[in-house]
């Protein structure tokens, strides 16, 4: 997004003001780069499945990097890059663009150590391929009707091999749920029913109330910033 204004020290409302002549640049569906005003580009454009309008840059000897992020909201390959990418003067800027438009604007902060540990590793699972044969899901969740081990529910179902990514698969899911702020292991209590009577503390959240913010935070490698429509529908962050 390009700016015509300057959003300098300004309050939100004269920043909102200053960028009246925003427009937006990006690459349609057709692979054309197209050159639009801001206000009208937000309200027609889903710019969540569009590819970017620019490579993201590669840093030789870094762990993080660009790459294709499997989102489970749209069941496809989205295109990310990496947090250090962030820079605050381009936060304040997106934070005015937002208000604009009627959007809502959130940086998130990193997880706690756990947390992050373990949602990383059920994110490595999300992909629908990971729920395994279709008699699996509805087994793994019969099994867990009431809490019991990890390993124990595994191997009542079958070979823990092909069992257990369906088990993480629906963790991921929030099909079945356990605590995440305690390093997930073979004894961790699993049950299903999500949701039920479930607070929303760390200790027995799930991750069917926490999957947009999980998602957020794993694709921008722990900490990001995320745009969202007042009507909910995600529109995109620091990807």
């Amino acid at each position: 997004m390009g700016s015509k204004g300057a959003a300098g020290g300004r309050s939100r409302q004269g920043k909102a003001d200053a960028g009246a002549g925003w427009e937006a640049v990006f690459v349609d569906p057709v692979g054309q780069v197209v050159q639009q005003r801001w206000a009208d580009a937000a309200l027609a454009v889903a710019f969540e499945n569009l590819e970017p309008v620019s490579a993201f840059p590669v840093v030789p000897g870094r762990r993080w990097g660009p790459g294709r992020w499997w989102s489970a909201t749209t069941g496809r390959h989205v295109a990310c890059g990496s947090a250090a990418m962030r820079a605050q003067r381009a936060a304040t800027v997106l934070e005015a663009a937002c208000a604009q438009v009627g959007w809502n604007y959130r940086r998130l902060e990193p997880l706690a150590k756990t947390l992050s540990v373990n949602l990383k590793w059920l994110a490595g699972y999300r992909h629908p391929r990971n729920a395994g044969r279709p008699h699996l899901a509805a087994a793994v969740r019969e099994v867990f009707a009431q809490p019991r081990p990890l390993i124990e529910g595994a191997e009542a179902v079958g070979d823990p091999i092909e069992v257990l990514p369906a088990i993480f698969h629906a963790l991921w899911h929030g099909h079945l749920t356990t605590p995440l702020d305690v390093p997930l292991h073979e004894r961790v209590l699993v049950r299903s029913g999500a949701g039920e009577g479930h607070r929303s503390s760390t200790s027995t959240r799930s991750l069917t109330s926490s999957s947009a913010s999980a998602s957020e935070h794993l694709a921008t490698d722990g900490a990001g910033d995320a745009a969202s429509r007042t009507d909910g529908r995600h529109r995109g962050g620091a990807r």
